[in-house]
């Protein structure tokens, strides 16, 4: 099995962490390690793809939410890092963050190889419609660059969030305490 840039960062956040086997995250992975392999691993301390990895979720998830809805989600991946690093996970605090943004089912946009390639298709082209797109992304870019290097204030305790456009909400929301509305998203806290 090759190793390429989101094995390497899974395998750290997670199989270090317990979480997942190597074998689940380069099966999960596979599609998405297609599509990105001509790109090197980059050394640990710059930190750049787990940075770009955060930034393409943060855009993903909440890029029509406007800034509020960008740190509300930033803050779900800061809250869930912060989880897995007090779990006692060794890891890289960015390789941990990247980590937790591709865990298997936790954020909508890198769910099934469909989305992963619309997802892909989409951070590739940056296409930006008007101005306002552009500004959304650099935000994101921004936000994720804080986020890598420690300089990013939570603004919340959320821990999960949906979308409230789905046909009902997921099961595991009926749990959610210090839930708030932000945008077309509920947070809230597991």
């Amino acid at each position: 099995l090759r190793m390429n840039r989101i094995s390497r960062v899974l395998l750290v956040g997670f199989a270090v962490c317990g979480h997942l086997t190597a074998g689940q995250c380069a099966i999960k992975n596979k599609e998405y390690d297609r599509m990105r392999s001509d790109e090197p691993i980059r050394g640990p301390y710059l930190a750049t793809y787990e940075r770009d990895v955060v930034a393409e979720t943060l855009w993903l998830e909440a890029r029509s939410e406007g800034k509020t809805g960008i740190d509300a989600v930033a803050t779900v991946i800061m809250n869930r890092t912060n989880r897995e690093i007090a779990r006692g996970c060794d890891a890289l605090r960015p390789e941990i963050m990247a980590a937790v943004c591709l865990k298997p089912n936790q954020f909508s946009c890198w769910n099934g190889m469909l989305s992963l390639k619309v997802a892909s298709r989409l951070i590739a082209q940056k296409e930006f419609g008007n101005e306002n797109e552009r500004r959304i992304w650099d935000y994101c870019v921004e936000t994720a660059t804080k986020m890598v290097r420690g300089e990013f204030e939570v603004v919340g305790p959320y821990t999960h969030f949906y979308a409230m456009r789905m046909a009902s909400a997921p099961s595991w929301s009926k749990d959610l305490r210090q839930t708030v509305r932000i945008g077309n998203h509920v947070f809230g806290r597991l």
